[in-house]
């Protein structure tokens, strides 16, 4: 994934909220493909927290999306991280974690879902976010949204939805400077007691809140 050309050109253009829109509409299309209309990016904006000029950009500029002429949009099928995902296993509705496929040996770190089941993040992932978030610790802040898990179980997140959790939970890390402490080091496999503040990660989003001068292209 990291090496596809169109990503690149994507975070060096856009950053890393650029990438993370792409998620976005990769999880739509997969899940509410009835919503991948260009009339209807203005929704999408809102429900990302984002602009409607961003996501017009990542769907017509990059290659990834093909445009029918009712103005549908769909992801390519060439996309390397579509079949990945496809091959994963699901995490089971009753608890135990199902292992997936593409990475090996012990999670850094489990994040709890919306059904009690633990969501394995393993450091392959965790140096792939680092590179994409080079201002962030990830490695910390995964705790801190462990914590904020732990605190807040009627806000967990679904199986589905925990990949788009992190990445805008590190997009807006990156988007105010970055994580305070150490830079990413190599992950241990290992994770410490987290440490999070409520308040400051109620609402997340990947765009800048409305008036603040940041919301355009």
């Amino acid at each position: 994934m990291g090496n596809d050309p169109r990503i690149m050109l994507l975070i060096d253009q856009l950053g890393p909220e650029g990438y993370g829109i792409l998620l976005m509409l990769d999880d739509t299309a997969q899940q509410h493909p009835e919503s991948c209309r260009l009339e209807l990016i203005p929704a999408l904006a809102r429900e990302y927290n984002t602009t409607a000029a961003k996501i017009e950009t990542v769907i017509r500029q990059y290659g990834f999306f093909d445009i029918a002429g009712d103005g549908r949009f769909s992801l390519r099928s060439d996309m390397p991280w579509r079949r990945k995902k496809r091959s994963k296993p699901k995490l089971p509705a009753g608890g135990a974690v199902s292992v997936l496929a593409e990475y090996t040996g012990p999670p850094f770190i489990y994040l709890t879902l919306n059904d009690k089941s633990e969501y394995p993040v393993y450091p392959e992932q965790v140096r792939e976010w680092a590179a994409l978030y080079p201002a962030v610790n990830v490695e910390q802040e995964l705790r801190n949204m462990k914590g904020w898990c732990t605190a807040n179980p009627s806000k967990r997140k679904t199986g589905s939805g925990i990949l788009r959790f992190i990445t805008s939970w590190l997009a807006k890390e990156q988007n105010k400077g970055g994580s305070r402490g150490p830079a990413n080091k190599v992950v241990s496999g290992s994770s410490a007691a987290p440490t999070y503040d409520l308040e400051a990660y109620e609402h997340m989003s990947f765009a800048a809140l409305p008036g603040s001068g940041k919301e355009t292209l």
